[in-house]
């Protein structure tokens, strides 16, 4: 790992048990795919991209609350596109050890339901509704505050992570393997050159497999074709332009990696049932 990236605090390294961490950096400087024996907990003020959490790659965006827990391999990949007028990305990310968690229980007994229930979960979850916006506003504030003060406002993250009704599973438990681990680059080498043209040469020179070989890895793996997942990825991406910007349906033609407009009103016709016009007023 790189040592001088600021955000890459862990506190079990230290005599803190938790830290908070104001990440204001540009997009280049985040860590690479790395686990850690800390909980993080991690707020997107400005950036969206690319992530990977356990065993799932997808898109995330500006204004997520995610938890992950320990020892699970994660990547947080920020476009370079989305970004303050420093050029920079922005989050807040909350780190705490599994130990301080065990012995906070016997001390705050009323607490001890809420911190069971947070320490059963082997999943990364993103948070939803009162309790998205309720963990947005402890993090703001936890920034302003002394330690003292955010030992209480960490006690109340902890209860409001205990809703976990209000959250959605975004990564799985995997088990780290070769083949793991290939497909991940496989699927973060399309996701960081989706608007370019990918030729089946460039990906198998970049996860070092032949072409025949990698085109069954990737079938087996996923029961699809490369091409055809960089189709919906590239279509998500469209549909995700559509109803948050205002470009035009040409423009995001071309943003989301296709060279033809006629094809890409074809292809998503294809794959959402309707065209990309008819998606937007549908959805407005």
């Amino acid at each position: 790992m790189t040592d001088k990236l600021k955000f890459a605090f862990n506190p079990a390294e230290t005599a803190k048990s938790f830290h908070f961490d104001h990440v204001h950096t540009f997009s280049r400087e985040q860590l690479t795919l790395h686990q850690q024996p800390t909980w993080e907990l991690s707020y997107v003020i400005i950036g969206q991209g690319i992530r990977i959490l356990g065993d799932r790659t997808e898109r995330f965006s500006q204004g997520e609350v995610v938890l992950v827990p320990p020892n699970m391999p994660h990547h947080w990949a920020y476009d370079e596109k989305l970004c303050d007028s420093e050029g920079k990305i922005k989050n807040i990310t909350l780190t705490f050890t599994d130990s301080l968690l065990k012995h906070t229980k016997p001390i705050f007994s009323g607490f001890a339901d809420s911190i069971t229930t947070v320490q059963k979960n082997i999943n990364a979850l993103s948070f939803k509704g009162h309790t998205l916006g309720r963990l947005q506003t402890l993090m703001q504030k936890a920034l302003t505050q002394s330690e003292a003060e955010q030992t209480i406002t960490l006690l109340e993250i902890l209860l409001v992570l205990s809703s976990q009704e209000a959250a959605d599973v975004i990564g799985r438990p995997v088990v780290e393997n070769e083949a793991t681990k290939r497909l991940q680059r496989i699927y973060m080498y399309v996701m960081n050159n989706y608007n370019k043209m990918i030729t089946l040469d460039e990906v198998a020179k970049h996860v070092s497999m032949d072409k025949s070989r990698l085109c069954v890895f990737f079938k087996k793996m996923t029961g699809k074709t490369l091409f055809a997942f960089l189709a919906e990825y590239r279509i998500e991406l469209a549909c995700d332009m559509l109803l948050k910007t205002n470009k035009s349906v040409a423009e995001i033609c071309f943003e989301s990696g296709f060279d033809d407009i006629p094809y890409f009103n074809r292809t998503f016709k294809k794959m959402r049932g309707i065209t990309p016009t008819e998606y937007r007023k549908t959805a407005g």
